[in-house]
């Protein structure tokens, strides 16, 4: 009887190693899946692949008309301009 229980104690060793050995590996998966979606997530929004906001937007639509009414048309300007302007500037 004493064989019989050395077997049947061994199996168990066995099988509770098996059960151990397969979860690590799962987990492991588990783990490696976690952490490519988490590097993912980081490289998406340290490199800004993210749509603007809706308040971006209307800024941006609002902007365009008050640039489109500040423009000059430059055919109007003569040297007069041109040197009053660049002395505006600081460069002459």
């Amino acid at each position: 009887m004493k064989w019989f229980a050395k077997i049947v104690g061994k199996s168990y060793a066995y099988t509770e190693l098996l059960i151990k050995t397969r979860q690590n590996k799962v987990n492991k998966g588990y783990k490696i899946a976690k952490a490519e979606k988490e590097a993912q997530r980081l490289m998406d929004e340290q490199f800004g692949s993210k749509s603007p906001t809706e308040t971006e937007v209307s800024a941006e639509t609002k902007a365009e008309p008050k640039l489109k009414r500040r423009s000059v048309d430059l055919e109007e300007f003569d040297e007069e301009d041109w040197t009053r302007f660049f002395e505006e500037l600081g460069t002459v």
